[in-house]
């Protein structure tokens, strides 16, 4: 039998991770994922029986900078838990802020129609259906395999997600009349930035859902304002992640097609995150 808080420090001492809060989490992570130990066990130094070879397991994939949420197949996001695999991106705080801002101002509309482009995991729309029920919500992703993650998340989530199988480069949104919202966290990675990402995320997460060729970073962002200048309703709003880099480009981009009241946002980090624009 092993004590939960003195396993705590051998699985920290395992962990080949700089950051000692990093590590003292990771290794939490593992402990409540392995055998549902949660904080209160390990203040309590509960005994249990482990599983070396499972966290052998885990602790090799760890220490060769696999994200611990491909590990254990599943990432937190707004409350609910999503199943992620290789064929998405791991939900990111930042995005979690976005989507509050969209729930908070649209929570008391009465009915809503939103389009959320580049499916990955599902966070988007899943969240946005769960906390907005009177909204019809579809979702658009090149990839099947992140379609396949997604659907399954909205299944276990009970949300209900029209999602379509298409590459926004080459459709014209033929299948949606007006709508009230369009929302996307594209690819906006341009390759000369690879040298500034950790290896976990370059080695790990889809490259089809983050990078964007240098001559044309915005392509994705002037597709989708293109689309949401011709099918978003008056006073419809469009709402993007974006690089920090490109605010600038990005308001004159909305500016471009129309839109008004454009505002960017900045994340917790101080960082240009977010960008919005209302169709006047």
């Amino acid at each position: 039998m092993k004590n939960a808080k003195l396993h705590l420090k051998y699985l920290e001492s395992e962990l080949h991770i700089e950051d000692e809060n990093e590590k003292k989490q990771i290794a939490f992570m593992i402990l409540d994922h392995l055998y549902q130990l949660d904080r209160n066990a390990i203040l309590l130094e509960k005994q249990f029986e482990n599983n070396p070879e499972k966290e052998k397991k885990i602790i090799e994939r760890l220490n060769k900078n696999e994200p611990v949420q491909y590990i254990f197949g599943e990432s937190h996001f707004y409350g609910h838990m999503f199943k992620v695999d290789a064929n998405v991106l791991i939900p990111r705080p930042e995005t979690e802020e976005l989507v509050y801002k969209i729930i908070q101002r649209h929570n008391r509309q009465e009915s809503i129609n939103i389009l959320d482009i580049g499916t990955g995991s599902g966070c988007i729309p899943i969240t946005l259906k769960l906390e907005l029920p009177q909204a019809e919500v579809s979702s658009i992703d090149i990839s099947k395999g992140a379609l396949k993650i997604a659907s399954e998340n909205a299944d276990k989530l009970s949300a209900k997600i029209n999602f379509l199988n298409q590459d926004i480069l080459n459709y014209g949104l033929d299948d949606f009349s007006e709508l009230d919202i369009i929302v996307s966290n594209p690819p906006y990675v341009t390759n000369d930035e690879k040298k500034l990402m950790a290896n976990n995320v370059l080695d790990f997460e889809p490259e089809l859902a983050l990078f964007v060729p240098d001559q044309n970073p915005l392509i994705f962002y002037k597709r989708i304002t293109e689309l949401a200048a011709a099918k978003l309703k008056t006073g419809g709003w469009l709402y993007f992640e974006i690089n920090e880099q490109y605010g600038k480009d990005m308001e004159a981009l909305l500016a471009d097609f129309g839109f008004k009241n454009i505002f960017i946002i900045e994340d917790m980090q101080g960082k240009q995150r977010h960008i919005e624009g209302q169709k006047i």
